[in-house]
């Protein structure tokens, strides 16, 4: 794990740690991330990784069960480490989707047509957020159905809030003291998605999204005769 687990005290308001989604040394990792941010003072603390543990599709292994429930205890431990660490914000990618969710005790449901979205206006309590993002061309398939049934353990105790396909976004990030301030941006400066999260002195978290969140949602299908990657082989 050297060099690929690491951590950045970004300012006194930002701890970043970072973790190797790829590597077998799961375990290893989460006893890292428990005891290093245990001595952090930083008001926000940051994980990024490559795949998320709240991924699509991780309890749709019907053809490999092994490897479904190799992933949903990455997934537990990763939430008993997380929780414990007093993390806020999870950056992630390799869905190739875009999705953003929240994590807590009743934020949920979160779903996926506009008016019943509008239900998550309300400012709220959280445990962390979830991002994926994606930057490149290379679409994904993930519908918020698929993604309900990935995390229905969860019930409504985990809210889908924001999604989208086909569409490469950049995330700018902005921490002033005890206000950290998201928003996801279309490759034309376009805000997408967008929220707020107020910690307050006991450490409870209150998120509040913004108006771009109520958008209308990006899932257009690829144009062309190249439905898939392969199709070009």
């Amino acid at each position: 794990l050297h060099e690929t687990v690491y951590d950045l005290r970004y300012s006194d308001d930002v701890h970043i740690f970072v973790l190797d989604s790829s590597s077998p040394l799961w375990a290893e990792q989460m006893a890292w991330l428990e005891a290093t941010s245990a001595a952090s003072q930083a008001t926000w603390k940051v994980v990024g990784m490559h795949h998320s543990p709240f991924r699509p599709g991780i309890q749709g292994y019907a053809n490999n069960p092994e490897r479904g429930d190799y992933h949903r205890q990455r997934q537990d431990m990763f939430i008993a480490a997380a929780r414990a660490a007093d993390i806020d914000l999870i950056l992630a990618g390799h869905n190739h989707s875009y999705t953003r969710a929240s994590l807590g005790e009743d934020v949920g449901p979160g779903l996926p047509d506009r008016g019943a979205r509008a239900l998550l206006g309300t400012p709220r309590n959280v445990e962390m957020v979830v991002v994926v993002s994606i930057s490149g061309a290379m679409s994904g398939t993930m519908t918020p159905e698929r993604f309900a049934n990935s995390e229905q353990k969860f019930g409504d105790d985990f809210a889908l809030e924001r999604w989208a396909n086909n569409t490469p976004t950049y995330q700018v990030i902005e921490v002033n003291g005890d206000t950290l301030s998201y928003s996801s941006h279309l490759g034309t400066a376009e805000v997408y998605d967008a929220f707020t999260l107020k910690k307050a002195a006991d450490g409870t978290v209150q998120l509040t999204n913004g108006d771009a969140t109520f958008g209308d949602v990006r899932r257009f299908e690829t144009t062309g005769p190249y439905r898939q990657k392969n199709d070009l082989r």
